[in-house]
């Protein structure tokens, strides 16, 4: 295993720790808001760290472009979920944001069924709107609850949306090419 895979592994293996120190948190055992954080930050930094580096040294593998939008999907949507049940988000954005990696996910496993395409590849819409997704949680995490973020919010539902839109219009090219065979369009789960 790459280190950029095993830097996605890791991500996966926080995102639980990541959400037990939160949701001790959001109970009111305040000292685990710093182990949240520096979860977070970790979590943050790997993800950019094993794109990178997977680029740089030329290991970009199907292991990897599994893995590194599965991280990112489980961690948005244990955070999303939890800072919403918790008010911290608002309901409707974390339905949208949920929503939308369901049908993803959905998206790919009948992509794999019916073409035999394993490999993920996202779309530059779908990295947006998951970097909006990870910015909207850390701005939740790391500056005060009165902090008006319903503009953040509000972008990251908007790009969520059309995320989703782009990867159905990519469906459907790919849908609508010889059956068997990928169109050279993106097809990921971002």
């Amino acid at each position: 295993m790459n280190l950029p895979n095993l830097l996605s592994m890791t991500r996966l293996l926080l995102v639980p720790c990541f959400f037990l120190a939160m949701y001790y948190y959001l109970k009111g055992h305040v000292l685990t808001l710093t182990w949240a954080r520096v979860i977070l930050v970790i979590i943050v930094a790997s993800d950019f760290l094993d794109g990178w580096l997977a680029r740089r040294r030329g290991e970009v593998t199907s292991l990897g472009s599994i893995l590194d939008p599965l991280a990112d999907k489980l961690f948005v949507t244990a955070s999303f979920i939890l800072l919403s049940v918790f008010d911290r988000i608002p309901a409707w954005l974390t339905i949208v944001v949920v929503t939308k990696d369901i049908l993803v996910i959905i998206g790919w496993c009948v992509q794999v069924i019916l073409f035999n395409q394993v490999e993920v590849n996202p779309s530059l819409l779908g990295k947006i709107a998951t970097g909006l997704q990870f910015a909207t949680v850390l701005v939740v995490i790391f500056l005060p609850p009165a902090f008006p973020a319903w503009g953040l919010q509000f972008v990251t539902g908007l790009v969520t949306i059309l995320a989703l839109l782009h990867y159905v219009y990519m469906a459907l090219q790919h849908t609508n090419g010889p059956a068997g065979t990928s169109t050279s369009h993106s097809n990921g789960a971002q």
